[in-house]
């Protein structure tokens, strides 16, 4: 079996858990994750910072592939890890001064 059909596999068996896979409190949304869930304060106060306009309006258009670096390595979602490298890759075009810390 191939690491997609896996991953698909291992989400399916949760795909009726709307949960925070993280803080298991809060909904599994994009919301939460970027906001609210307090798992992601310390990452989060490091991407307010590097942001400085920290509004989901902004994290979806003018901050799309920084937001979406952070949200692949902070969110927990196995089966968007397939598309990291390909983020990566952009954002080291578009960012060339480095990618942003886990755990910083």
């Amino acid at each position: 079996m191939n690491n997609r059909s896996s991953l698909t596999l291992r989400q399916a068996s949760s795909i009726n858990d709307r949960r925070c896979p993280l803080c298991k409190q809060g909904s599994h949304t994009a919301e939460h994750l970027f906001f609210k869930c307090r798992k992601l304060d310390k990452p989060r106060r490091k991407l307010y910072k590097e942001l400085g306009d920290f509004k989901m309006s902004a994290l979806v258009t003018k901050h799309v592939h920084i937001a979406t670096e952070w949200a692949l390595r902070f969110f927990n979602i196995d089966y968007l890890a397939v598309y990291e490298a390909d983020f990566q890759r952009e954002r080291a075009k578009q960012h060339p001064h480095g990618a942003l810390e886990e755990g910083d």
